[in-house]
């Protein structure tokens, strides 16, 4: 099975991982500014 990137098309497991970290930095960043906000 070759795995092999596709010119031209966006990695979607990239682009969920990327996802996941903004949500990820969000959460901490409420969490550090408003304290019991969450």
């Amino acid at each position: 099975m070759h795995v092999l990137p596709h010119r031209g098309s966006f990695p979607v497991w990239l682009l969920l991982l990327l996802c996941a970290l903004v949500v990820v930095c969000v959460v901490l960043f409420l969490q550090h500014t408003f304290p019991g906000f969450i």
